[in-house]
């Protein structure tokens, strides 16, 4: 007969080891002791006899896996005819939460960390909370060194969670999920070459809001700082200052208030805290000390007094630095260019510097990008500048710069997408040798003293998108070769004393990509029409004759009346365009 299998009582002892319930403080502790042994399975009689969950073994004292609830069960016989029991798969047991009292934990991560107190409802307590009941199995008891590093990391990182909203982040996956390794959570970087230490943080542009918790200190080996582009409060962590391993900082578009620490280690070569709110300071002369330094992003700041130009001196590897939008006053180095022979983006519009443009700067032949617009720069243009023959985009505008510009010789820079030169006293003629800058996106040289002909030779550049050439003191006529310029959007010649007719050649580019042409086409109070255009968008009468209904010319150049709205909208803001991180 087929023995019949009767279960045992259930044991008096519950397993160990459960994690704590959601809402105590501390978890529940089961007792230890254990069930009586079961007997040895063999069925050799009719009577039934029990079988236990698993083969125990002599001394075996570990608690049954379950107590058993359902009715008895006939066992079918397997394809032993003795009756020996198929042996039970072995299962390799899961970390379990740890069964330390939360008590426990506070009092090893106040006195292991920069944590000084934990109180509840903050995002310490809820981190300090998250490692009790973690599936890890790590211990504020007697941790060996591999736990006491990996309870340091997983503190920090999910103290940075709680203090920055983590359960609205744009991207938070496999974030406090006590089943996956901190290395494993989304944007955490790890050198598996050392027992998966974190060293890098790239969680920019990921929604975070609210302040950087200072346990992040703890991530002793990180490489990698890269936050920019969140709405992160708060004073500017000093404490970044301690990671002396740092290479790359990216705090730029946040709302840090505060000072910059004085950095007192040689690794950084990315420093980027553009677009802050930080308080009223010089630039830290400090930061010359940081000779590995390829990047500088100190943008839209409030930034005062000079530029630091010869405690800079030892930064020979710069490549790109951006102080434009401060308060910045004084002058350019005179010998700048003889340092800065990397330099590639040096932005530093929209400020008070004072003083002519150093000779020096035809030493930055590596120079691709250079705003210098909306100071208070005065002087010649150095024909230096035709020396920096990799130049993409230059902007001189909005100074008091003066002189003619046929001896500048922009014409060397081949690859110039952009010249603005606008609002400022330049004067004589426009080099015909401009007509071959091929890859000329923009050119803006209103508001300015430029006369004689407009070459025709402008008509021979093919990516021309902006021709703005309105008010100054141009003659003769609109050239035919523009004709061509079949990119042209915007062309605006008011203001000069330009006359005849808009060229029908003109016009048609509406077929193609024009949509803004402004001349002097409106009759004064005599009848007089300057510029013939049936064609273009907004006539004026700005030009010869001076006795017209509207003249925005005084406007515009000596100040008077508020510039209207529309006017507004030309003034497009120059800003530097971001480099591609990690470059």
């Amino acid at each position: 007969a087929t023995p019949t299998l009767t279960p045992t009582a259930a044991p008096t002892a519950a397993p160990t080891g459960n994690p704590t319930p959601e809402g105590t403080d501390e978890p529940t502790v089961s007792p230890t002791s254990s069930p009586t042994k079961s007997p040895v399975v063999g069925p050799t009689t009719d009577e039934p006899t029990t079988v236990p969950t698993s083969s125990p073994t002599d001394g075996d004292t570990a608690s049954p896996t379950a107590a058993p609830t359902a009715p008895p069960v006939t066992a079918n016989p397997t394809s032993s005819p003795t009756g020996e029991p198929t042996p039970t798969p072995t299962v390799s047991p899961t970390p379990q939460p740890t069964t330390a009292p939360l008590q426990a934990w506070t009092d090893f991560l106040i006195s292991e960390t920069v944590t000084t107190e934990i109180i509840e409802g903050t995002s310490q307590y809820s981190a300090a909370r998250f490692l009790q009941v973690d599936g890890q199995g790590l211990t504020p008891i007697d941790p060996t060194d591999e736990e006491f590093v990996r309870i340091k990391q997983r503190y920090a990182l999910s103290a940075l969670y709680y203090s920055t909203d983590g359960n609205n982040w744009i991207s938070n996956s496999d974030w406090l999920n006590s089943s996956v390794h901190e290395c494993d959570w989304k944007y955490v970087g790890c050198d598996d070459e050392f027992n998966n230490i974190v060293d890098s943080l790239p969680l920019y542009d990921n929604d975070l809001f609210g302040d950087l918790p200072s346990e992040l200190v703890e991530l002793v080996d990180l490489e990698v700082f890269s936050f920019y582009k969140n709405s992160i409060v708060g004073t500017f962590p000093q404490w970044l200052n301690q990671l002396e391993k740092l290479e790359v900082i990216e705090v730029g578009d946040n709302d840090f208030s505060g000072v910059l620490p004085d950095f007192s280690y040689d690794t950084l070569s990315v420093f980027s805290a553009y677009d802050n709110k930080l308080d009223v300071q010089p630039v830290p002369s400090s930061l010359g000390q940081l000779t590995k330094l390829r990047v500088l992003e100190l943008d839209s700041n409030q930034f005062t007094g000079p530029i630091p130009f010869e405690s800079f001196t030892k930064l020979n590897g710069l490549e790109v630095l951006t102080l434009n939008d401060n308060n910045l006053t004084g002058t350019i180095g005179e010998h700048f260019g003889d340092s800065w022979t990397s330099l590639e983006t040096m932005w530093l519009q929209n400020n008070d510097i004072t003083g002519e443009i150093p000779l020096s700067i035809g030493n930055l032949t590596k120079m691709e990008e250079l705003g210098l617009d909306d100071n208070e720069l005065s002087g010649f243009i150095p024909t230096e500048f035709g020396s920096l023959i990799n130049m993409e985009r230059l902007s001189l505008n909005g100074n008091f710069l003066s002189g003619d510009i046929w001896s500048c010789n922009f014409h060397n820079m081949n690859n110039l997408t952009d010249l603005w030169l606008q609002l400022n006293f330049l004067s004589g003629y426009i080099p015909s040798e401009w007509g071959t800058l091929a890859e000329l996106d923009e050119l803006r040289l209103d508001d300015n003293g430029f006369n004689e002909t407009i070459p025709p030779e402008l008509g021979n550049l093919p990516e021309l998108d902006v021709l703005r050439l309105e008010y100054n003191a141009f003659t003769g006529t609109i050239p035919t070769t523009f004709g061509t310029l079949f990119d042209l959007e915007d062309f605006r010649i008011q203001g000069n004393n330009v006359t005849g007719t808009m060229p029908s050649q003109v016009c048609d580019l509406y077929d193609y990509e024009l949509g803004r042409l402004e001349a002097d086409c409106l009759a004064d109070f005599d009848g007089f029409v300057e510029l013939e255009c049936d064609c273009c968008t907004e006539c004026l009468c700005t030009g010869l004759n001076f006795d017209c209904p509207f003249d925005r010319r005084s406007r515009r150049r000596m100040g008077g009346e508020e510039m209207p709205a529309e006017e507004e909208d030309d003034e497009v803001e120059r800003r530097p365009r971001r480099r591609e991180r990690g470059a």
